[in-house]
Order: structure tokens, then C-alpha cells, then sequence
């Protein structure tokens, strides 16, 4: 069975970027544009890998990382200054990292591929 990612909020829906590396890993991809229809998913799927813009518009994303405590999901949020995006560790397979360094973007990619050969396993 193929890993799975949740991708959330319209940033993410959009970067085409990172849908491809995610397909190119062999990695199912499922995507929502809130934090209410994230939930619905969550509430039906598991998934190995959440990416979700920080600030959804109805409410934070954080609001997902007591539910992920303990499984074996790896989540990352995007914080945009318009500048640079940052990507804010929160979950590292069901581990609480949130509040640990954000990445700039090259960090985030590396991290991002060891994630995704890691899980593809």
C-alpha cells in the first residue's frame, strides 16, 4: 500500500512542486481546504504525512496535533511572510516537535525526502 499525505489549505493545493515530489516518491495524495474538511479526512484516513498551511481559514492547524499525538504521522506546517515560506516541524511520526527551529525552504526540502524515502518503506 502506498503512503498517503494530506495536503491542506490552498498554498498547498497549489504548489505544484510539491505534488510532484510527492507522486514521484509513489505517494497517494488527498487534499482539503480547511481545517474542518481535514478533520473530516482524518476522522476516515490515516495518513503518513501532513502538510498544511499554519493559519487555515477556519482556525489553526495546530489544532490537529493532540489528535496525531501517538500515531505514525509526520506533519509539517507553512508559515508565509510573502518573502520566504518557513515550514514549522510539528509532528515527527506521532512525536510533538511543535515549538522546535522552523526551516527555510532548503531545510524543509531535505527533511522532506528523508520523510518521504523513510515512509515509502
Amino acid at each position: 500500500m502506498k503512503p498517503r499525505a494530506l495536503l491542506i489549505g490552498k498554498g498547498m493545493i497549489n504548489s505544484s512542486k510539491l505534488i510532484e515530489t510527492l507522486i514521484a516518491h509513489e505517494w497517494e495524495c488527498e487534499f482539503a481546504m480547511s481545517y474542518s474538511a481535514a478533520n473530516a479526512c482524518l476522522s476516515t484516513t490515516r495518513f503518513n504525512l501532513i502538510l498544511a498551511e499554519f493559519h487555515l481559514p477556519d482556525g489553526s492547524a495546530s489544532r490537529m496535533i493532540p489528535q496525531l499525538e501517538g500515531s505514525r504521522t509526520t506533519a509539517f506546517f507553512s508559515l508565509s511572510t510573502g518573502i520566504v515560506t518557513w515550514w514549522l516541524p510539528a509532528l515527527e511520526r506521532g512525536s510533538i516537535c511543535f515549538g522546535s527551529g522552523a526551516l527555510r525552504p532548503a531545510e524543509f526540502a531535505e527533511k522532506l525526502s528523508e520523510s518521504l524515502d523513510r515512509d515509502r518503506h
